[in-house]
């Protein structure tokens, strides 16, 4: 039955993959293989390899931010290719489940015992993003990994606590990452402080560039009395 009903629905309202363009596909299997090739590498690597001091926060990514990879994302992000959010969501939680094994939060590590969930914070986008986009993307992902990971036994709750001022151009941007700080300085706020106060953050975001968006965030959070811990994202894009 559910076969019939896929014939149906793509028979009704014909698509293709949003990765290399096979017919009958919100993702085919290939291109959503490529969401599990994942990647770990630390924050500081993508902004200064010259400062291995800078604190230990290390990005998980699902893919690498390249061909039907960067297609895929682009179809979701600037497309309006709502059907996307399923698989990416899957992607992402599939990998925070395993982040949060390696980093050992469940229902009975310490900070749970202490009544500190563990805070999955979105990265923010802008107003004329948002506006663009008609969505914050970030955010059902976000709230699908709070369900599925809670139903899984992970004391994790999802926090979109970020927004940013003003407008920084497009999200991937070709830029050198000091002019990407630069325009990021200051601009990024927390509405509640109190409310991560003590408590495990795991940074979300879709492409890591050049590192800057993640670092500003992380420095908001830190200053704000949050420990991040790592930070999971749905692609990196290849360091040269």
């Amino acid at each position: 039955m559910s076969n019939s009903l896929s014939l149906l629905r793509y028979l009704l309202f014909p698509r293709c993959c949003a990765g290399c363009g096979r017919p009958d596909q919100i993702l085919c299997p290939s291109c959503t293989d490529l969401f599990y090739q994942w990647s770990t590498s630390p924050l500081h690597d993508y902004y200064d390899h010259s400062s291995p001091d800078c604190p230990a926060c290390l990005v998980y990514a699902c893919s690498t931010y390249d061909d039907c990879v960067r297609q895929a994302i682009l179809a979701w992000k600037d497309h309006g290719d709502e059907e996307l959010d399923k698989p990416f969501s899957q992607a992402l939680c599939d990998l925070l489940a395993s982040v949060l094994e390696i980093l050992s939060f469940s229902k009975s590590s310490k900070f749970s015992k202490a009544g500190k969930s563990v805070l999955l914070v979105p990265a923010p986008s802008t107003r004329a993003s948002f506006y663009r986009r008609g969505r914050a993307q970030l955010i059902p992902l976000c709230r699908a990994a709070e369900r599925n990971l809670q139903s899984d036994g992970f004391d994790l709750r999802s926090a979109p606590v970020l927004s940013i001022d003003g407008s920084s151009g497009k999200a991937v941007a070709h830029n050198d990452r000091r002019s990407r700080l630069a325009r990021l300085a200051g601009r990024i706020r927390i509405s509640s402080p109190a409310s991560i106060q003590g408590h495990p953050v795991i940074l979300l975001d879709d492409i890591v560039t050049t590192g800057s968006t993640l670092r500003s965030c992380q420095a908001v959070i830190e200053e704000a009395g949050g420990c991040v811990v790592a930070a999971v994202v749905l692609s990196s894009r290849p360091r040269q």
